[in-house]
């Protein structure tokens, strides 16, 4: 699980229901779940990306390369 910062205050997502992240051109970042939802964020881009390496790398039990 992953904590975002979300304009409501803060969503908990499950990282392995994580399907893409995308940025538009007013650096709004949305994360899209398998069940078709979304969640939109107030996050940066690269620290969204950042938590979900980290969080697939401690599952894993590995270290990064």
């Amino acid at each position: 699980m992953i904590k975002v910062k979300t304009k409501r205050g803060f969503s908990c997502l499950n990282v392995l229901n994580i399907v893409s992240v995308e940025q538009d051109e007013k650096q709004n970042v949305r994360i899209w779940s398998t069940n078709g939802g979304f969640t939109d964020t107030v996050e940066q881009f690269d620290v969204v990306i950042r938590s979900i390496e980290k969080t697939l790398i401690r599952i894993a039990g590995g270290e990064r390369v």
